[in-house]
């Protein structure tokens, strides 16, 4: 019996710490070439083998035992556009395991696979590795954002990509922000470079603006945080306001919603 055969059969064991111990320390012992073809084997194995298994490529990625991974790759993204549907995020987790392990050049050979993808679960494992600092990579997410307008690549370009960029998409990004939170992350960084781009989330979002507001050290006027405050009653995200009134130094208006507090101790508890 061959050595990845053998691993193969006690893997179908119980999967109890024991077995699981003994499979991943048969798996340590095999040579890059062997561990490729197990990897592409193990795709509908037990778990634990699988895991065993990325572990493996991915120590013998960063030591240098696995010089090139650009075949495994291939064979990897091969198995994905041509092999059975059902495999097909399994294939890409393990695809995505390897490139966070991978050289910066590899990591975009991936990011390209999975992000020019036709299903949405491919592509977002490639926003999974998305570097920041990388020309290449931000060109990718840009391709894919302007392809398919997944909300993960919004976001990503959302809280990473220069605010002029921002601003020339920013129809297009403020169909995918629905949350105030969101809103609050957009507009904070837009209207720091540009403050009269942040009057505008005052009829989107009035608690979105005051806290913008309050982070960017914007005074408001008195009687537009009153009316903010008093139409605020009930929303899950008072405290919130509340918190940014106090960061504007708007000690009257906090001290004036003192006995709406007090009421609201008051009344019974459903």
């Amino acid at each position: 019996m061959d050595r990845i055969a053998l691993i193969e059969q006690v893997a179908c064991r119980d999967g109890n710490d024991e077995t699981r111990a003994l499979v991943n320390a048969l798996v340590r012992c095999l040579e890059p070439a062997e561990v490729a073809a197990l990897l592409l084997r193990s795709i509908s194995a037990p778990a634990m083998l699988r895991a065993a298994v990325i572990r493996k490529v991915r120590s013998d990625i960063e030591t240098g035992r696995l010089s090139d991974a650009t075949p495994l790759i291939d064979e990897l993204s091969g198995a994905i556009a041509n092999g059975e549907p059902r495999r097909r995020e399994s294939v890409a987790y393990c695809l995505l395991q390897i490139a966070l392990a991978c050289p910066p050049k590899q990591q975009r050979r991936i990011q390209a696979f999975l992000g020019a993808s036709d299903y949405i679960g491919l592509r977002r494992r490639s926003y999974k590795i998305y570097d920041t600092k990388s020309v290449k990579s931000r060109a990718l997410l840009e391709e894919a954002w302007r392809q398919n307008l997944d909300y993960e690549a919004g976001w990503l370009i959302v809280k990473t990509f220069p605010v002029e960029f921002l601003l020339a998409e920013k129809a297009t990004l403020l169909q995918i922000l629905t949350e105030g939170w969101q809103l609050s992350r957009f507009y904070l960084r837009i209207s720091e470079a540009f403050p009269d781009e942040l009057a505008e989330l005052l009829e989107r979002d009035p608690i979105s603006y005051v806290y913008v507001a309050a982070r960017l050290r914007i005074q408001l006027r008195v009687k537009l945080v009153r009316e903010v405050l008093d139409s605020s009653e009930g929303d899950s995200r008072l405290g919130l306001l509340l918190w940014s009134i106090g960061e504007l130094g708007l000690w009257d208006v906090l001290v004036s919603y003192v006995p709406q507090v007090e009421t609201d101790n008051r009344l019974p508890r459903a």
